[in-house]
């Protein structure tokens, strides 16, 4: 249905209210954006900046640089860059004639964790609810689903064409990285039972119970009476207290996941500075949009009650 603006007061009250919910709707979604996008940048001006081998547990702010995670370095699956991490899109043009979208057919991302190097230590980056932004990202268009190497030969020139069109994002080894999440430090000893070790070390050993009764069957009558058990179970004990202390002197794994309590999970590329200054510009273009959005929405419901 076509909308004359200039008779927006002869259309029904459904048909009204039925318009002006898009204006409506846009002016609530750029206020969320402006205090959205204002919130993170105060938090990041904010929270002081963490070491990681001192870091507190909890919502933590870490700066470093990105590094491997596995032993060989990944390649992006549109265009091969190397890389440590890659985020990527492939959509299709979808033309009905009246109008023009864009379909997604795949899309996707480096199953790794991003894994942070400071000067004390290195902290695991999960992907999962994070919110990563990276300054290596590249669109480019082409007329099939994978990229040909001509398209990606020319993905950086200013004219582009094709019915595909490809998105992708990298973080490459050694590029400064900030962190902003949910702090953890797992330790081996974490969630070590001794009861648990010592039931399991004398399962194992009566998996071979003549190799068992070789040991502890002190009278060789072929059985473990009650004081021969006492002595499995307390080399049990002492066993298990070994693998506590092995475990002990194992390193720690520090990792970084997504806050409870509605808190934000940002990664980005670059300074922590430069990011602040991104994220305030953003809130910025919302509140113009906010502002320029309910002057319209205001606009619809005066020529309605005029």
């Amino acid at each position: 249905m076509r909308i004359d603006l200039n008779n927006i007061e002869q259309l029904s009250p459904a048909e009204f209210w039925g318009f002006l919910i898009f204006p409506a709707a846009i002016t609530l979604f750029c206020l969320w954006a402006f205090v959205r996008y204002l919130r993170f940048a105060r938090l990041i001006e904010d929270t002081p900046t963490s070491k990681i081998r001192s870091a507190a547990q909890g919502f933590t702010e870490l700066e470093g640089r990105a590094v491997l995670v596995a032993k060989s370095i990944l390649a992006s699956p549109l265009s091969g860059k190397a890389c440590i991490w890659y985020r990527f899109k492939v959509e299709r043009k979808i033309d009905t004639g009246k109008s023009t979208r864009w379909r997604t057919v795949q899309s996707g991302s480096s199953p790794h964790p991003i894994r942070l190097d400071d000067t004390t230590g290195h902290c695991l980056l999960s992907q999962k609810g994070a919110s990563i932004h990276t300054h290596l990202k590249n669109t480019w268009y082409g007329m099939s689903p994978s990229p040909s190497l001509k398209s990606v030969e020319r993905s950086d020139r200013f004219l582009q064409y094709g019915n595909y069109r490809y998105s992708e994002e990298l973080i490459t080894e050694n590029t400064p990285l900030y962190a902003l999440g949910h702090f953890k430090t797992v330790r081996a000893s974490d969630g070590f039972q001794q009861s648990k070790a010592v039931a399991n070390i004398i399962g194992s050993w009566k998996a071979n119970y003549q190799e068992l009764l070789a040991k502890f069957d002190k009278n060789n009558d072929g059985t473990l009476d009650a004081r021969e058990w006492k002595l499995v179970r307390l080399a049990a004990k002492l066993e298990a207290d070994n693998l506590s202390k092995e475990r002990l002197n194992e390193a720690e794994i520090h990792t970084m996941e997504k806050p409870p309590r509605g808190l934000p999970y940002l990664i980005s590329t670059g300074e922590q500075d430069s990011f602040a200054n991104t994220l305030k510009w953003y809130s910025r273009l919302a509140f113009i949009a906010f502002v320029l959005a309910s002057y319209g929405t205001v606009w619809l419901l005066q020529a309605r009650l005029s």
